[in-house]
């Protein structure tokens, strides 16, 4: 929650940690490897900038 907060708060793209990348989530934290978070919200905000464009060109499109 605070990562999503400080995010937000630097106006940066929000995004989500998936299952898939909990692990390497939570073992980047827990050995403060911070390398490891920049990639994770890196290919993560990727992610999220892509699904939010496509949303967006979705509702341009609607009547």
């Amino acid at each position: 929650m605070l990562i999503f907060y400080s995010v937000l708060e630097q106006n940066l793209i929000p995004f989500v940690i998936t299952k898939e990348q909990k692990e390497a989530y939570i073992k980047a934290l827990d050995t403060r490897n911070t390398e490891s978070l920049y990639q994770l919200a890196k290919v993560s905000q990727k992610f999220e900038l892509t699904r939010i464009q496509g949303q967006m060109i979705l509702n341009k499109n609607k009547p």
